[in-house]
């Protein structure tokens, strides 16, 4: 289930809660992926059960398929929810923007997601079940999203304002410093979730720049002359 076909859902009238409420449904389907965000996150995917799950938001467990008809639909609306808004921002960008703006939009775009919300979403893809085929789509996408630096950081060196470095190397190094947020960033510490964001983007553009010193300048000329997803800047 994608976001666009969850957002389709919501403002209906949902199902009775074991508690004898009734609310919109768009309201109960984030209740269930918020608690089955974090009992997978503390005793793992197979441990949980789908039971366990309509408890945690109040349901009757044969309730539960009205919203997700398996457990498996909830875990990929969840993985899906780290990879398509960066997806979505960077593919709405024009070819008329420069690589570094377009990298730096991304970058933070992407910094944003991964620090967002109570939950550790993109944790959730180091579970194991994760690695199985069922999950194939969520691999397919994230590999999307790594093409998509590959294709603008590619386009940055050609045109000189990012260093002639190893395409691979350059690629594999700033996704995978982006994507450490998700093993240290601790959302209960000190640090306010918009300042590791916004922190490891500075970091994983400058790595590129051919010119490091050009990087406020360019930060700037991004935020303010991009369109609407510019308004994800964590700042």
């Amino acid at each position: 289930m994608s976001s666009d076909s969850l957002n389709r859902r919501t403002n209906r009238v949902g199902r009775p809660r074991a508690d004898g409420r009734v609310v919109v449904e768009g309201d109960v389907a984030e209740q269930i992926l918020e608690a089955a965000a974090g009992l997978f996150a503390r005793q793992g995917y197979t441990a949980t059960s789908t039971r366990q799950i309509a408890a945690a938001v109040g349901l009757r467990q044969g309730s539960l398929s009205h919203y997700f008809a398996r457990k498996k639909d909830i875990l990929t609306e969840l993985l899906d929810r780290t990879v398509e808004p960066a997806l979505s921002a960077v593919d709405g960008l024009g070819s008329e923007f420069p690589p570094e703006t377009r990298l730096w939009l991304l970058l933070s775009t992407d910094c944003a997601i991964l620090t967002a919300g109570e939950q550790n979403l993109a944790g959730l893809m180091l579970l194991p079940e994760v690695r199985s085929d069922e999950f194939g789509r969520f691999w397919a996408r994230r590999q999307q999203l790594k093409d998509r630096y590959r294709d603008i950081i590619a386009a940055g060196i050609r045109s000189g304002a990012l260093a002639r470095n190893d395409v691979t190397l350059a690629v594999d190094a700033t996704f995978g410093l982006v994507e450490s947020l998700v093993n240290w960033f601790d959302r209960d510490g000190d640090v306010a979730a918009s300042d590791a964001a916004r922190h490891v983007a500075r970091a994983a553009l400058a790595g590129v720049l051919a010119d490091p010193a050009r990087i406020d300048q360019v930060i700037a000329a991004a935020e303010s002359g991009a369109p609407e997803i510019a308004a994800a800047p964590i700042d």
